[in-house]
């Protein structure tokens, strides 16, 4: 077992997570057999102590959103530099999202790193950073490719 948590409902739960790779075509069937066993075993334990016990694989929490994810948290912080035009570049943001919504993200990052001059790659940052601490709302449940509409991502700038 992975994860022992309470609840808010005073209930108990155990997380057993598995790579999904275990029951890959390249392992042994003696391997997979083993590991079904092994999560059998310790689903009846924790049953036998009134644990509510799950099982989650590797595959289904590595998906888009968490893709996303990894791809913002390089931006969790800012330089010093960056904190001193987040805001101005905040605002342009604004309102060149405001003024196109169905421009390609890549282009809206363009003309607001040349109204706010910065590096294109500095813009792209600052919105990865607005995106992780959702000063910019946006559905990250879709690959965050810049070449797409930004009416895609239902960006809000709050």
């Amino acid at each position: 077992s992975d994860f022992y948590c309470g609840n808010i409902f005073g209930g108990e739960n155990v997380y057993s997570i598995k790579d999904v790779k275990a029951f890959a075509p390249n392992v042994t069937e003696r391997k997979k057999k083993n590991l079904i066993d092994k999560e059998k075993i310790q689903r009846m334990f924790w049953e036998t102590q009134e644990v509510k016990y799950h099982l989650i694989l590797s595959s289904s929490i590595k998906n888009t959103f968490t893709q996303n994810l990894e791809m913002l948290a390089p931006s969790i912080h800012l330089d010093l530099q960056s904190e001193i035009i987040l805001d101005r570049w905040a605002s342009s943001f604004k309102s060149k999202l405001n003024a196109d919504s169905n421009i390609r993200l890549s282009q809206l990052l363009t003309e607001v790193s040349n109204q706010s001059g910065i590096p294109y790659q500095d813009s792209i940052s600052l919105f990865h950073y607005c995106l992780w601490h959702k000063h910019i709302k946006a559905n990250l449940n879709i690959p965050l490719f810049l070449e797409k509409s930004v009416s895609l991502f239902e960006l809000e700038v709050a």
